[in-house]
C-alpha cells in the first residue's frame, strides 16, 4: 500500500473549466433577469419603486464584487 496521493491534473483542469463556464452562464442569466426586472421600474415615480431599485442596485454591486 502506497502513501501517495495521485492527482489527475488534466481531469481537475477540465472540471474546473466546466464549472467556470457554468458559473459565467448563471451570472449572465442573473444579470439578464435583473435588467428585465428593473427596466419597467425606471419609469415609475413611487417611493416604493425607488427604494426597490436602490436595493436591486446594491445587490448588483455585491454581485459585481464577487
Amino acid at each position: 500500500m502506497s502513501n501517495q496521493i495521485r492527482i489527475n491534473y488534466e481531469a481537475v483542469y477540465s472540471k474546473t473549466a466546466e464549472l467556470c463556464r457554468q458559473l459565467e452562464s448563471e451570472v449572465r442569466e442573473m444579470e439578464a433577469g435583473y435588467r428585465q426586472t428593473s427596466l419597467p421600474l425606471h419609469g415609475m415615480n413611487s417611493r416604493t419603486n425607488m427604494v426597490f431599485m436602490e436595493a436591486m442596485e446594491e445587490n448588483q454591486v455585491l454581485l459585481d464584487d464577487n
